[in-house]
């Protein structure tokens, strides 16, 4: 999985990532053998609860506000660009 986000921030030893950092929250990727998925945390957890999202669609870009998260995957020739809004 390639990382979009942040390029300063990419160590391609980490199995483990941060993908965003900003006022709101922060998501992280998870891949490994076992899991290969996202964590999304909101610093107000009174507001907005966690969410464990499973990354089979390969998400390699993310963003968030107070109001969404879009996580996005590149696409391939014969295969479209992939946005979630969550």
């Amino acid at each position: 999985m390639t990382f979009h986000s942040r390029p300063t921030l990419r160590l391609a030893s980490l199995v483990r990532f941060l993908k965003v950092w900003n006022s709101i929250g922060t998501i992280r990727c998870y891949n490994d053998e076992t899991e290969n998925a996202i964590d999304v945390e909101f610093h107000d957890a009174q507001t907005h609860h966690p969410l464990h999202i499973s990354n089979n669609d390969n998400f390699s870009m993310a963003d968030m506000s107070a109001n969404a998260v879009v996580l996005a995957a590149e696409g391939a020739d014969d295969i479209p660009r992939l946005v979630l809004f969550v």
